[in-house]
């Protein structure tokens, strides 16, 4: 049985207005001004449950961030391909337990790229026994894990 996992997140009809300080002026526009550094900020979202692909990019999106997606690590490597110095995504957020090319061997081809290999990367995984410890990656996130927690995460990171 595949892993699930379950999110719940208001999702607004329209942008939510800015609050506005009328004593304080040049306070207003901070929070466009966060999202705009966001926007800047690219993301490869690795994850072979399309649902849950779906609903991650949409939340990311919604977040500011630029979102591309891959199926599996070899997906991931071909978007990864050279030339990617003006595209390079600023972090991979990769599942581990996937078809064609798991993490792990994304992970493997990733150390032997030096083009890649800088990028930094977050991974989950609904495996409980695995050794995300002993691997080079920044964070690792278990499935199911919260929202509040991956955009904390890409915060500290970005």
């Amino acid at each position: 049985m595949r892993p699930r996992i379950s999110l719940t997140f208001p999702r607004p009809k329209s942008p939510a207005p800015e609050p506005f300080d009328r004593r304080n002026p040049a306070a207003n526009g901070s929070a466009r001004e966060s999202l705009a550094a966001r926007v800047s900020k690219r993301i490869l979202l690795v994850e072979d449950d399309y649902e849950i692909r779906e609903v991650m990019r949409v939340l990311l999106v919604g977040e500011g961030y630029e979102v591309t997606v891959a199926a599996n690590g070899r997906e991931a490597l071909e978007r990864l391909s050279p030339p990617i110095a003006s595209d390079a995504p600023d972090v991979i957020i990769l599942d581990l337990l996937m078809p064609v090319m798991d993490g792990w061997q994304f992970l493997a081809a990733r150390r032997g790229t030096p083009a890649i290999a800088a990028i930094p990367v977050v991974v989950m995984t609904a495996d409980r026994k695995a050794k995300v410890d002993a691997i080079d990656v920044q964070a690792s996130l278990p499935k199911p894990f919260s929202v509040t927690v991956l955009i904390e995460t890409l915060s500290r990171m970005l």
